[in-house]
């Protein structure tokens, strides 16, 4: 754990744009590198030459804390609890460490960077009289919106990882906040992180008896939502016999009956065709090797396997799952009806069939990714979201 001392300078005032700093304090339940935090590192990296002032406050210490560690950004172990009436103290114990912390840095702005820690921030920041922002990452439903964001708890701003995710939400949020305070923030990544290359494709490809074949693949969580079995499906009715299913992943606790029929059923129906290569720490080598990212989730809020997969220059084919079609399309993939796996093979075959195609669109899918999920522009426009709800809120009663 690391605490770090108070910044030492005192109340600032706020002048031109072009010079202002801002202390923001991040909350985030993610202890990893990946997933919801993925984006967020993107904006610490970018936007302290800008003159943000990060600080941040984990539910669970990990990978993300010793990224943290390694660039002297402050970070703060805070359990954070699900509010319990029966039990309050740990969800009090938990405002009153975010208090500390905001007087201790002087922090301008609260960003819960996932919505289930959004009563912890918005407490903690409505005792300090700082603004508080949230990103949205997931479906919710009204009464939980109500509870959580409803009255005095609206949020200035609400970020929503995709144009989907927003309006998957919209019944939800209608008449609780404001539609003014919702935008769209999508997730990104840095382009020299994930990108074509040769190298780790070749490596990849040999370790994984893959030379000479065609993959096809995913990787996921192991879990109900993202329906694997289609994609094991879609690969029977593939005849190719180049092709290759690869998978990347593992269960996740609680789901392991389900992880292992899966494994089990592509294993039974695909003989060698199929290639587990389990969890990956590092999925760069997979998406280099990979020819086909194949979506069947039954629903994404702004995925970032999608997102590593156009960086790589690899396209995607498969299902909307409600945010997927928006973020490949256009160039970057092709999407068919979801939860057709008659569908879904056809397009497989339609794109196996032209190596030529396949090999113009691993350039599509890349140039897809620079155009929209570029982290640096991504991380300008929140820079600039701060710059105008910063004083907003100083002008607020």
């Amino acid at each position: 754990m690391a605490n770090y001392p108070s910044l030492k300078t005192g109340p600032r005032m706020l002048t031109s744009k072009r010079n202002m700093n801002l202390r923001v304090l991040y909350l985030t339940m993610n202890p990893n590198t990946i997933s919801t935090t993925a984006p967020m590192m993107g904006w610490l990296t970018h936007l302290r030459a800008q003159g943000l002032e990060p600080v941040v406050a984990h539910n669970t210490l990990g990978d993300f804390h010793r990224w943290l560690c390694d660039r002297d950004i402050p970070s703060h172990h805070v359990p954070m609890p699900v509010p319990d009436k029966l039990r309050p103290w740990p969800f009090i114990k938990s405002i009153l460490a975010l208090r500390r912390i905001i007087r201790q840095h002087h922090i301008d702005l609260v960003h819960c960077n996932e919505q289930n820690i959004y009563l912890h921030g918005n407490a903690a920041a409505r005792w300090t009289r700082r603004p508080v922002v949230v990103s949205i990452h997931a479906a919710m439903e009204r009464g939980y919106c109500k509870w959580v964001f409803g009255g005095k708890r609206r949020p200035l701003r609400m970020y929503f990882v995709s144009k989907a995710c927003r309006e998957f939400n919209r019944p939800s949020l209608e008449g609780v906040v404001p539609e003014e305070r919702w935008n769209v923030l999508s997730n990104g990544l840095e382009p020299d992180e994930f990108k074509p290359d040769p190298t780790l494709r070749t490596a990849f490809r040999a370790a994984h008896k893959l030379d000479g074949k065609i993959a096809l693949g995913v990787a996921c969580a192991i879990r109900p939502g993202k329906q694997i079995e289609h994609l094991i499906d879609a690969g029977t009715r593939v005849t190719d016999p180049r092709v290759r299913i690869v998978l990347a992943g593992s269960a996740i606790a609680g789901e392991e009956s389900y992880g292992e029929t899966i494994l089990a059923a592509a294993r039974k129906k695909l003989g060698d065709r199929f290639v587990y290569v389990g969890h990956l720490k590092d999925v760069k080598p997979f998406f280099a090797g990979l020819d086909l990212f194949v979506n069947t989730s039954k629903q994404e809020a702004g995925s970032i396997s999608v997102l590593q997969s156009l960086a790589s220059g690899c396209p995607v084919v498969g299902y909307s799952s409600k945010s997927v079609e928006e973020q490949i399309l256009p160039g970057g993939g092709e999407i068919v009806e979801q939860d057709s796996v008659e569908q879904l093979a056809a397009a497989l075959g339609r794109w196996l069939a032209d190596p030529a195609a396949l090999g113009k669109a691993r350039e599509s899918a890349r140039r897809r990714f620079m155009e929209a999920y570029d982290i640096r522009a991504l991380s300008m426009h929140l820079w600039n979201e701060y710059l105008r709800i910063v004083p907003e809120a100083k002008d607020r009663p």
